[in-house]
């Protein structure tokens, strides 16, 4: 049974996905690109309709949607606040260690997983550091985004090698490189107490 969508809940994953300012101009200007686009793919006319409130609501399914996150995908880079450089260092990475892993030997690949088994991932000097500094984080900073954070380890834990060169794969890894700016946000209002 395929899942469908609506439109707008794409346009909302698709915002945090790429990290673009959430503003109601963007929300308008994803929701037209995306419509030219659904259209030109066919998957607009065709598409199921269901009524939503007093709104006849268009649905899309997975594989529609995947479609059209091939085709706009280069547009959502440039409008978010991903560094596509970055973004197609890592890809090219990717690349060359799948291109690595299949030209190893299965056995050799069998015994690589093996041994990663048996190396649980040690906690860094940056997460130590991290939690030694909470109090003074909480001080100025919001609390951390940790189901993001544990979202984008579990991306990146449970992906096959296809998955590799996959947006998401990619910019979990990318968010998981730079935790401090990732999953952090400043307070608002900060007023530091006056010096006695």
């Amino acid at each position: 049974m395929p899942r469908y969508t609506t439109l707008t809940d794409y346009v909302n994953t698709q915002i945090e996905k790429f990290d673009i300012p959430d503003t109601e101009k963007n929300r308008s200007k994803l929701r037209i690109k995306f419509t030219r686009e659904l259209k030109r793919l066919g998957y607009w006319d065709t598409a199921e309709k269901k009524v939503i409130g007093r709104n006849e609501t268009r649905l899309f399914s997975d594989e529609q949607l995947n479609h059209l996150s091939i085709e706009v995908e280069p547009y959502l880079l440039k409008q978010g606040n991903v560094d596509i450089e970055e973004l197609e260092e890592y890809r090219q990475n990717f690349e060359n260690y799948i291109e690595e892993v299949r030209n190893q030997t299965n056995e050799s690949y069998q015994q690589q997983l093996e041994a990663e088994q048996y190396e649980p991932p040690k906690v860094t000097k940056r997460e130590a550091m991290e939690v030694m500094l909470t109090a003074l984080f909480e001080k100025f900073f919001e609390p951390l985004d940790i189901e993001q954070w544990n979202k984008d380890k579990a991306t990146t834990h449970f992906s096959e090698l296809s998955d590799m060169t996959d947006t998401d794969y990619i910019l979990a890894c990318m968010r998981l490189n730079n935790p401090t700016t990732s999953y952090t946000r400043r307070k608002k209002h900060h007023h530091t107490e006056s010096q006695r």
